[in-house]
């Protein structure tokens, strides 16, 4: 993994488009600018999902993280926001949370390869692991990744209220294999009572929205909440609450070419949330901001129950692309033209066009910042592709 620091990497052969030969390069955001994060960061490598093969590892504060999927996509740079883990000892059955029923520690490798995945044995109608939280008047995301013992199995994630009432649409559940599989779900807690996290709750569901009482046998690791209308990297904990920092990116806009503040320029991202979680999360996400305030930036913006991306210069909206569907990790181009006005997208479920607007010249200031605003507000929470390239 690369580290912040370095120059903007400058493709030097002819510019040519389509079938002709390579896009002009603008930026190798492995490598380019200053990179900061005050704490490490979970990022996935790409390998097979099974039990036995690592597809998951950390990155070291201030280390930059390529991330591949597995999806067809490649390495994309993973840019976050900050982010609690709530959850104590997030890959350990132990005090604070409670177990009844079967329990064996240390059972399996993890998504990262270590010997900490715990297997939980349940019979149906049993409430299982479960700790009490600190909860929030907001839109919580629990998550974890789990998988069978053997062949297939029963799982279910929940959140119940104080004595472990069942609260509708505060669950997940999945016919597991023995490959992993990241499970989540977000709800608005709303609440002044306890609330508990649930690991393998094979109660009766059905009442609810659910299955009925079903037997579970299946291996856990990497338990979850955060206050987010979305799950964001597994933040790892052990008797205290953890926090991942923020990924920030920026360079002196000397660095910066024509092409990327008042030209044409084409990047691919692909947000780590679905356009539906990015509506229930109601805040702007920025991409590319060229000044200290809101006045020069490319972003996501919520609108009218949509989401779009934008374009503003001057503090003036200069063009707004169509409203955008698609899934999380869904991987949209996108062109945006200074001189012409225009923003063209391409890749998502909906939306996709080219949308005319009015031209800009911007006003920048000494700073370029990708993936947020300066001090790391407006996070965009995206993998965007290696290459920023004129267009």
């Amino acid at each position: 993994m690369t580290r912040g620091g370095g120059k903007a990497f400058v493709y030097t052969g002819p510019f040519v488009t389509g079938s002709g030969g390579p896009p002009r390069t603008l930026i190798d955001l492995s490598s380019w600018g200053t990179f900061t994060r005050s704490t490490e960061g979970s990022y996935l490598t790409g390998a097979a999902t099974t039990g036995a093969a690592a597809f998951m590892a950390w990155a070291t504060a201030n280390t930059r993280r390529l991330e591949d999927r597995g999806d067809g996509n490649g390495a994309m740079l993973l840019l976050e926001g900050s982010s609690t883990n709530y959850l104590q000892y997030s890959s350990d059955f132990v005090s604070p949370w409670v177990t009844v029923g079967g329990l064996t520690a240390d059972y399996a490798n993890a998504p990262d390869g270590t010997l900490v995945a715990d297997r939980l044995l349940r019979g149906s109608a049993s409430y299982c692991t479960y700790q009490n939280y600190a909860t929030a008047t907001s839109t919580v995301t629990h998550s974890s990744y789990i998988r069978a013992t053997a062949g297939t199995s029963f799982m279910r994630r929940a959140v119940v209220g104080g004595g472990l009432a069942l609260i509708s649409g505060g669950f997940v559940e999945a016919t597991a294999s023995t490959t992993w599989q990241r499970v989540a779900f977000s709800y608005s807690e709303l609440v002044t009572d306890s609330r508990y996290a649930i690991c393998c709750d094979t109660r009766d569901y059905s009442g609810i929205g659910g299955s009925t009482a079903t037997a579970s046998d299946g291996i856990w690791t990497l338990q979850q909440a955060e206050r987010l209308a979305f799950a964001t990297s597994p933040i790892r904990t052990t008797g205290a609450t953890a926090s991942r920092g923020a990924d920030v990116l920026s360079a002196a806009m000397s660095q910066v070419s024509a092409s990327m503040t008042n030209g044409g320029m084409q990047f691919d991202v692909a947000p780590i949330w679905s356009s539906s979680e990015g509506i229930a999360h109601a805040t702007d996400k920025t991409l590319f901001s060229y000044a200290e305030d809101d006045s020069e930036r490319i972003f996501f913006v919520v609108s009218g129950g949509s989401i779009y991306i934008r374009v503003t210069s001057g503090g003036v909206t200069k063009v707004t692309s169509n409203a955008l569907t698609f899934s999380a990790h869904q991987k949209l181009t996108v062109t945006v033209d200074g001189s012409a006005g225009t923003i063209t997208v391409a890749g998502a479920t909906t939306g996709n066009g080219t949308v005319t607007g009015t031209s800009w010249t911007r006003t920048t200031g000494p700073t370029i910042y990708i993936g947020n605003r300066q001090g790391a507000t407006q996070p965009a929470f995206v993998r965007l592709g290696r290459y920023i390239n004129a267009a």
